[in-house]
């Protein structure tokens, strides 16, 4: 098989959200790449599904979506991943994500190698490496990747601080929001103000770009020494399920085409504000929203 040239290869779990009113696609990496197809950029995942009718629903979905569907495994053993999601507070959505399942077993294959090579940017986040399996894959993965980001995404109980510090140190740009910036910051700065934390976490792992976002009140970019800050845009909240998601993709995207850091914000927190106005994670974007 000849390498992908998809621009965007996404990392990691594939599931079903389950929610009050039905059950929805989901999972970070999968978000982004719709997100990003969305957006015009050309995008593949790495992720496994259960030889099930979940996993055969979920990756036609995908593939509907216009997002590259070679690299999803089938798994034999493992069913296909879900979440139940709480969502009695629509502004913090709290998820019970079930273990294990089958993106917790995902392996390397010529295939998977061949999605790395020529690809831009692969994009992973903590979750998919709470397996060995997955993880393993994951770190080998990283070594052959051209530009890697890291989507911190922690969900508790799946990851500890080693883990975190392996995928951060692999990492050349890393999105986290406020209270995963809180937690790192413990670990490694004494300061309580956000610029010195950001400046702090980005001198420990040479970061070239650290964003963080601040929900309704914007996000901050550090990129190579520089500061770049925007409010955000105030909207009326459906649920904030992928947003941070859209966010990242719109950053992305921005950032292929070679925008400046401060224009890249400013369309990302355009993005990231409209799906929050939206129900679900992927909701159908267009231009025309993004500028209103």
């Amino acid at each position: 098989m000849t390498p992908s040239k998809t621009p965007v290869i996404c990392f990691g779990e594939v599931l079903w959200d389950k929610l009050p009113g039905g059950i929805m696609p989901g999972g970070a990496p999968m978000n982004v790449a719709v997100h990003l197809n969305q957006l015009g950029i050309s995008s593949a995942i790495i992720s496994r599904v259960g030889k099930d009718e979940a996993g055969s629903d979920i990756v036609r979905y995908i593939d509907d979506k216009g997002v590259d569907t070679l690299y999803i495994q089938v798994d034999e053993t493992y069913s296909t991943g879900t979440v139940d999601a709480d969502t009695s507070d629509p502004k913090d959505v709290k998820y019970t994500i079930n273990a294990p399942v089958a993106w917790d077993f995902i392996s390397e294959d010529a295939d998977v190698e061949n999605a790395i090579t020529g690809s831009q940017v692969l994009l992973y986040g903590s979750l998919a490496s709470r397996n060995k399996i997955s993880a393993a894959t994951l770190e080998r993965l990283l070594k052959k990747a051209g530009y890697c980001v890291f989507d911190v995404n922690l969900r508790a109980p799946h990851y500890t601080r080693k883990g975190v510090e392996k995928l951060m140190e692999a990492a050349h740009m890393v999105k986290m929001n406020d209270a995963e910036l809180k937690l790192i910051a413990s670990w490694y700065s004494a300061s309580p103000e956000v610029t010195q934390q950001m400046e702090d976490i980005s001198r420990r792992f040479q970061l070239q770009t650290l964003c963080v976002t601040f929900g309704e009140q914007g996000a901050r970019l550090l990129e190579n020494g520089h500061l770049y800050t925007h409010s955000g845009y105030a909207v009326d909240v459906a649920d904030t399920i992928g947003s941070g998601d859209a966010f990242l993709a719109a950053l992305l995207t921005q950032r292929l085409g070679n925008r400046p850091p401060a224009s890249r914000l400013r369309y990302a927190c355009a993005v990231g504000a409209y799906v929050a106005s939206q129900a679900g994670a992927t909701p159908v974007i267009t231009e025309q929203a993004i500028n209103q």
